[in-house]
């Protein structure tokens, strides 16, 4: 057991660290294309497909190769959540590179879009929103924005994984027992 553990593992980090280049990668191009990135964009809609296909391609082969027999939705569930979990460590040290370095202006955006959706708000004053524009500037930085991506990557990851799980898990074999 604790070799199919130690195979899951491996296998696991290596497609993690591929879903994380890729997201990140896109990022990149959607910055590219002057697109700054924010948590819960449409960046992370393109994002959270491309995870959905690389759980699905590589949980199935993972199934077929190593679990020959039963590959239970509980095991399909642990291996997409690992997957989500290695490739959102990848994602958040990009992100911190990214709100650091390549574009240190996406938080005074996010810090802008975030005034704009308290000052929309009816039973918000204006100084309130100013109060709490102040307390987020004060607290948002390259290393907190990167610690949003990493929980918005794995909880849309664990989300994603529910279904995920449920066409990456062994088909159910009806025997003359069964019937």
């Amino acid at each position: 057991m604790t070799t199919s553990n130690n195979n899951l593992v491996k296998y696991t980090m290596t497609i993690g660290l591929y879903l994380g280049i890729i997201c990140s990668a896109s990022v990149f191009l959607f910055h590219v294309m002057s697109r700054i990135h924010i948590p819960g964009d449409s960046i992370g809609v393109v994002n959270t497909a491309i995870m959905a296909f690389l759980m699905l391609f590589y949980g199935r082969k993972y199934r077929d190769t190593m679990h020959q027999g039963v590959f239970i939705y509980r095991q399909a569930y642990k291996f997409c959540l690992l997957l989500v979990l290695f490739s959102g460590f990848i994602y958040a040290f990009f992100s911190y590179i990214y709100y650091a370095i390549i574009q240190p202006q996406g938080i005074s955006y996010y810090i802008d879009q975030i005034k704009l959706i308290y000052s929309q708000q009816p039973g918000l004053t204006p100084e309130q929103v100013d109060t709490l524009i102040t307390l987020y500037k004060s607290t948002i930085t390259p290393g907190m924005m990167a610690f949003v991506v990493f929980l918005s990557h794995v909880f849309m990851g664990a989300l994603v994984s529910l279904l995920a799980a449920v066409f990456i898990k062994s088909p159910v074999q009806f025997t003359q027992e069964n019937n």
